[in-house]
């Protein structure tokens, strides 16, 4: 029987892949010693973690680490390899820490890449694990109380603590020392703890930012606990002129006559409070709770109807004004009058030096433009 080409052609394809299978696959350069290492299972929101892990040349040639980089802030080379020579069969250790708190809870995968000399592409290194809660705090590790008076009107906040492992393991917390802006209460039950705060009144003016760190015991590596409030503290500033134009007849100061203008000071609304406090204080405002905010209770005290309030303000308000004005105040339940007469000195004011700024405690709370007109 006489066999074609296409039968011999089809034997040789055969005898190609039988060939093939048996050669073997090529092994990387570098890898992990044990794999195993790379799972770290476990790990709490705060804690922070040692990690060691060895690198194996696995080829006969030499190799040169230039560099291990990390992909995430939580995860810190503390030994890595910067122009290190692995020969044939050569074991580099590496270790790291690995923070727990710089990431997100539930599962975690995060990398390294190991740069080898006279490659085009590092190895790429992968940790598997589970970020998990240990102490929740609530409403949050940050309160934010917004843009407040913070002289006279008390009150209080508080942070609620609580360990959540189901493995059995107890914490213990330290109560803060007061310092210099509040007084702290911690109240324990069971293993949820209250952290109460008042102000030391009054607060001085300004941006506001405390943390306070409640020392933790009984979780090992586990940072203390830090506890935070934010805010904007104006004092007697937030306030605005009843008007910023005061019209003069130019005659009458011709003619010798006294004239007189009135003008308030009054207590700013909410939306003029966060204008006056900059950039900063809008931003405060702006991210605040609206529901429950310091401001609210202050406005609820009625502590602008109160007179030693303006007595205070009138304390620290000034006012420049220019030549040929003069001012008196009267302290009223809402408020402070400024009564104001004009004499013909005031024409011989150049015209941009009639307009001057008011002043409570050092902040402007707004200009006064004295307008005279033909």
């Amino acid at each position: 029987m006489r066999r074609g080409k296409g039968w011999l052609m089809a034997i040789g394809l055969v005898a190609w892949g039988c060939l093939a299978q048996e050669v073997p696959a090529a092994k990387p350069v570098l890898a992990v010693q044990d794999p195993n290492a790379l799972r770290v299972g476990k790990i709490l929101d705060r804690e922070y973690r040692q990690i060691e892990f060895a690198l194996v040349n696995q080829s006969e040639e030499e190799v040169t680490l230039n560099a291990i980089r990390s992909d995430c802030a939580c995860m810190a080379i503390e030994v890595g390899a910067e122009k290190t020579v692995l020969p044939p069969g050569g074991v580099h250790k590496v270790r790291m820490k690995l923070h727990g708190g710089y990431t997100k809870e539930g599962p975690l995968t995060k990398g390294l890449m190991v740069d080898r000399e006279g490659a085009d592409v590092p190895l790429s290194i992968s940790f598997f694990g589970e970020v998990v809660p240990a102490l929740v705090v609530k409403p949050s590790n940050t309160l934010n109380l917004g843009n407040f008076m913070g002289i006279d009107v008390p009150w209080e906040k508080e942070f609620t603590i609580t360990n959540v492992l189901t493995d059995g393991r107890q914490v213990t917390l330290d109560a803060p020392p007061d310092d210099e802006l509040f007084h702290y209460t911690l109240e324990a039950k069971e293993q949820s703890w209250t952290l109460k705060l008042s102000p030391k009144l009054p607060l001085p003016e300004g941006r506001l930012r405390k943390t306070v760190i409640l020392k933790q015991h009984g979780l090992e590596n586990y940072e203390d606990v830090p506890l935070s409030v934010k805010g904007m503290v104006y004092g007697l500033s937030n306030l605005h002129l009843s008007t910023h134009d005061v019209k003069i007849s130019r005659a009458a100061l011709e003619e010798g006559q006294t004239v007189t203008a009135t003008l308030r000071v009054l207590p700013g609304k909410a939306e003029q409070r966060t204008a006056t406090m900059g950039r900063m204080g809008r931003r405060i405002a702006e991210t605040a709770a609206a529901a429950d905010t310091i401001a609210a209770l202050e406005e609820e005290s009625g502590v602008w109807k109160k007179k030693e309030t303006w007595e205070k303000v009138s304390a620290g308000l000034v006012w420049k004004v220019p030549t040929g004005v003069t001012v008196e105040r009267k302290l009223l339940e809402d408020g402070i009058l400024l009564e104001v007469r004009l004499s013909a000195e005031l024409l011989e004011v150049p015209g941009p030096k009639r307009s001057t700024k008011v002043l409570c405690n050092g902040r402007d709370i707004g200009y006064v433009n004295f307008r005279v007109l033909k």
